[in-house]
């Protein structure tokens, strides 16, 4: 039940703000907004009626939609008057501003929130460091007394004066193999709780080791600690664009990889649909506010990137349309657009059941 509610709570929120995007967006442009509802399916309730705009609460409490005139084609016989506050009669500038107006909205809501850890934790400064989970019989780790279970915190060679410390999750292994042939100084930590149990240890990194082995002789996993650095007041507005900005760039690079592995008939460990997120949402609401509202912030700069994509059904699929008419001075037929979402639409759904048939195998 805790994680039902918890995925309703973040797709609300997600939905709901996305939304707000378009509904804002609508009224500055003049466009007439029919709709605004909080939920989805049936109608349970109408709040109130503002002589234009009807806000309704729907029987199911995910998300939220916004209605407005014109927006289908199809299905509307408009009169002159009303063309003039149509969706569909504005132009394409005006209608791909409402198109976006969610995308950034999602994109805000992520810097809002980061901003709100920023003010309560502190940024997030991560550490990568390398755990060493076996030591090779007669290597240089086990003669250098290099043992399993400590951590690899920074390294240098013996010229450099400054130590090392990881960046980037590769930085050791490719640390390592620029340096074959060399000594290698190590700063091992015994305890990452306690920086006096730290001590250095000079290491060789064999140009030719046995096979199965590596260049030093040891099996290791990179993990990372998180350190929170308190920010001045003045610096909170700054820190949350360029962060926000950071994980958007990291989650386009993760879209492209994800990408490369479907190409090549992979499935992506770490893609997850509606389950997979319910399970993860879950668990940082349980660790605490501040695990979950970093979470929501991911997801909400997913939501944006997901959104912006030319795929049919997507605002940027209905983008795309747009665009075309802005450069050729000519609608896409409505019905063969309509058609065109439909099956993007569909092809969305079968994804989603295909990704949650996998997240049940995964999670459960």
């Amino acid at each position: 039940m805790f994680t039902v509610i918890v995925l309703i709570i973040t797709l609300s929120i997600l939905v709901f703000v996305h939304e707000f995007g378009h509904f804002i967006a609508a009224k500055w442009s003049g466009i007439r907004v029919d709709e605004f509802a909080i939920g989805m399916g049936p109608k349970l309730i109408t709040l109130f009626n503002d002589g234009e705009t009807e806000y309704t609460i729907r029987i199911l409490p995910i998300g939220g939609f916004v209605r407005l005139l014109g927006e289908n084609e199809l299905e509307e016989e408009l009169s002159e008057e009303e063309k003039k506050r149509a969706f569909s009669y504005k132009s394409p500038l005006v209608r791909s501003f409402v198109l976006t107006a969610g995308i950034i909205m999602n994109y805000l809501l992520a810097v809002v929130v980061i901003a709100i850890v920023f003010i309560g934790l502190g940024k997030p400064d991560v550490n990568f460091i390398v755990k060493i989970n076996d030591v090779a019989p007669n290597s240089p780790a086990q003669e250098a007394k290099l043992e399993p279970d400590t951590y690899i915190i920074a390294f240098k060679t013996p010229q450099q004066k400054e130590f090392n410390y990881m960046k980037e999750q590769d930085d050791f292994i490719n640390f390592i193999d620029e340096h074959k042939g060399e000594k290698i100084d190590l700063l091992i930590q015994k305890d990452l709780n306690d920086d006096k149990t730290r001590e250095e240890k000079t290491v060789l990194a064999r140009a030719n080791p046995p096979e199965g082995q590596g260049s030093i002789g040891i099996e290791i996993q990179t993990t990372y600690t998180v350190d929170y650095v308190k920010l001045k007041w003045w610096q909170i507005p700054g820190e949350s664009i360029v962060t926000s900005y950071e994980l958007a760039k990291a989650i386009l690079i993760g879209f492209g990889d994800m990408l490369k592995q479907l190409t090549q008939g992979h499935v992506p460990t770490d893609i997850a649909g509606p389950i997979g997120v319910a399970k993860i949402t879950s668990d940082a609401a349980r660790e605490g506010i501040f695990p979950y509202l970093q979470l929501l912030a991911l997801i909400s700069i997913n939501l944006a990137i997901v959104n912006i994509l030319p795929f049919p059904a997507l605002d940027g699929g209905r983008l795309v349309f747009v665009v075309i008419e802005g450069i050729t001075g000519k609608k896409v037929l409505p019905k063969y657009e309509g058609w065109i979402h439909v099956a993007g639409f569909i092809i969305l759904m079968v994804l989603i059941v295909i990704i949650s048939i996998y997240d049940v195998g995964r999670f459960f």
